[in-house]
């Protein structure tokens, strides 16, 4: 199991982690990656499984859609809205 880490490093340093995940899967083995990262997920995953609530609501390869990740994730799950956020505080003194 792989947590992506992506943020908070070097774009050379991101690169390397990314090529060495499809290099491992080019040579046949499975990596689990667990990513909030919707466009890092789209750009190397090629099996994609969308978690909601801790249920599952999507088991498939990205290929059986023509969406974006993101796209499909809020199809899949609903668009987000601005009360579900209250816990940032309504910037109002």
């Amino acid at each position: 199991m792989c947590p992506v880490a992506h943020e908070g490093i070097d774009p050379v340093t991101a690169r390397s982690i990314q090529d060495l995940l499809q290099r491992l899967t080019r040579r046949g083995t499975t990596v689990l990656l667990t990513s909030h990262s919707l466009a890092i997920a789209d750009r190397i995953a090629t099996q994609v499984l969308v978690l909601r609530g801790g249920k599952l609501v999507w088991d498939s390869s990205l290929q059986d859609t023509a969406d974006s990740l993101e796209t499909l994730y809020f199809r899949l799950t609903g668009q987000p809205q601005s009360e579900d956020l209250a816990w940032l505080g309504s910037g109002r003194s």
